[in-house]
């Protein structure tokens, strides 16, 4: 593993991912492992292509399902390590949201074999993305929908609804793959998604309950958000984080903060959907994430690993936070702020988000009125690159953090100790025992 990231091919195919190397603690071998899972992943994926395995581009969905098929899922249209590499996703002018995935196709970026686009729920234009490929046809892949009822929470026709959308979108996939819907094969990588779940939300904890919060912004946020595909090998990464977690745990307990944080940095919670604000937050002295909305939600309790699969696959899913009233979800935000002690609050959306957009004030408003603490919102481009990292958001960052640093003076720099009340995990998957 050293090798390939120092000497062989990591060096040669992706010098880019060394620029993030000053925010990995390359003493943690966890964490190294960690690197080359994640930076690897495009390589892996290519070589699994051509040797027939379907790759699925999902949208929000749990990946789940898609590993008990037989294939493997990706969020998004960058695909890991392909962001580290000369190539771009997207053109540097291409500011929506959503169109990553379909800029991936037509460029033949990635080999998606098939498509699971989650609709009526919050992102409106990754299935119009999608639709224009299609008609302008440059890609010639199926396309699976799958409505989801906004406002309808918990009812059980809108459940039922669900599971039997979801059930007919596997069977379809199982056919592409040549292989066979087994509700036995998916409760075992239910059990395998929920300790990565788990680990996830462990590496949260040792984050948001430490004085001395061990991860830098590139590692915290890096980590928890692969968390969504586990690197296409779901054992691997689940050993790999449950590591993390432990050795996180061991840095905490020696009051050990990250390698480039501060040492009474200022805390802040990051809300909103499909947003990076770690070249902001790492490139900025003294600040650290204590937690990121969008990167939590999946891993925020358990699937159920009895019963009907594809039920604990539905009342499991991150959107299920969309189909409630929004309030309700602001409420979660505010739970996660409290227990993480955060100081201050970034709601960020992509330009282009309706839905985002509209929500941004509404949830900041429920956080300052339930917290006090201080809230910006960011508009950002979809590869936060120029407008971003470099230039007016950057220095909006900026100010906004020295705000906080003038109420934690102000205030003493003290932190009331909490500790966070652990969602519903199966407790025979315990990470840490």
């Amino acid at each position: 593993i050293w090798d390939w990231i120092f000497v062989k091919d990591a060096p040669e195919k992706y010098p880019n991912i060394f620029i993030g190397f000053q925010g990995y603690d390359l003493e943690s071998p966890s964490v190294v492992k960690f690197i080359y899972l994640y930076y690897s992943f495009y390589d892996r994926l290519i070589a699994a292509s051509d040797n027939g395995v379907l790759i699925v581009n999902r949208k929000e969905t749990i990946p789940d399902m898609f590993y008990a098929l037989g294939s493997i899922p990706i969020r998004g249209g960058a695909g890991a390590a392909l962001r580290h590499q000369s190539l771009s996703v997207v053109p540097d002018n291409f500011e929506a949201c959503g169109a990553g995935s379909a800029w991936a196709w037509k460029d033949n970026r990635i080999p998606f074999g098939a498509q699971v686009v989650p609709t009526g729920v919050h992102c409106y234009d990754t299935p119009n993305n999608a639709l224009a490929v299609h008609r302008a046809g440059k890609v010639d892949i199926p396309i699976f929908y799958l409505d989801n009822p906004i406002g309808s929470g918990d009812a059980e026709w809108a459940i039922d609804y669900r599971v039997k959308t979801l059930r007919r979108a596997a069977g379809e996939i199982a056919k592409l793959n040549g292989a066979t819907v087994d509700d036995e094969r998916l409760r075992r990588e239910i059990i395998i998604g929920n300790k990565v779940r788990k680990a996830v939300w462990r590496i949260y904890e040792v984050q948001a309950e430490s004085d001395h919060p061990p991860f830098t912004a590139h590692e915290f946020e890096t980590i928890i958000h692969a968390g969504h595909n586990w690197a296409g090998e779901p054992e691997a990464f689940q050993e790999v984080l449950e590591g993390i977690a432990v050795e996180a745990k061991d840095r905490q307990s020696h009051k050990v903060h990250g390698t480039v944080n501060h040492k009474n940095p200022v805390r802040i919670f990051v809300g909103g959907a499909c947003t990076h604000f770690r070249p902001l937050i790492g490139h900025t002295s003294g600040a650290v994430p204590v937690g990121v909305e969008w990167f939590l939600v999946p891993s925020h309790g358990s699937l159920n690993e009895e019963g009907d699969p594809f039920r604990a696959l539905v009342e499991g899913s991150p959107l299920k936070s969309l189909t409630v009233p929004l309030e309700e979800h602001a409420d979660w935000i505010v739970d996660r702020i409290k227990e993480s002690r955060a100081e201050g609050f970034i709601y960020g959306y992509k330009w282009g988000c309706n839905f985002a957009s509209s929500a941004a004030h509404v949830i900041t408003d429920v956080v300052k009125k339930k917290t006090g603490i201080p809230t910006l919102i960011m508009e950002t481009d979809f590869i936060a690159k120029q407008a971003n990292e470099s230039g007016g958001g950057l220095t909006r960052v900026e100010a906004f953090i020295e705000i906080l640093k003038q109420n934690k003076r102000q205030k003493g720099g003290a932190l009331e100790k909490r500790h966070i009340k652990k969602p519903n995990y199966n407790a025979a998957h315990a990470v840490v025992e």
